[in-house]
């Protein structure tokens, strides 16, 4: 399996189909993956780290959209809960979403 099928089939899991523009802002976030490579247990973690690069525009995206008796969905709520454990998992900063902070010292 390469890369690029990788990548598309993990975000179909969620209803998500990513565009070419998509996958090439994979690659140009790290300049090291190639879509045609296959993808490999060495190189699965660097594949990881840029696919999360893309998750918070997808995020962004509409959840449904309905044309014409046309419909497409998508789980948003399971895209972002994959975002937040691929983020804990590599040790990222979350930008997806609220967060709770204690502010006790504000007081």
């Amino acid at each position: 399996m390469t890369v690029g099928e990788y990548i598309t089939d993990r975000f179909q899991t969620f209803g998500v189909s990513l565009s070419e523009a998509d996958l090439f802002d994979v690659t140009l976030s790290d300049p090291d993956i190639s879509l045609e490579t296959e993808i490999t247990k060495e190189n699965r973690e660097q594949v990881l780290r840029a696919m999360t690069g893309i998750i918070p525009a997808i995020l962004a995206m509409p959840e449904s959209v309905n044309e014409n008796g046309f419909s497409v969905q998508w789980d948003k709520s399971g895209l972002r809960e994959y975002y937040r454990m691929l983020c804990n998992q590599l040790g990222i900063a979350c930008e997806a979403g609220s967060s709770i902070s204690d502010a006790s010292d504000l007081w």
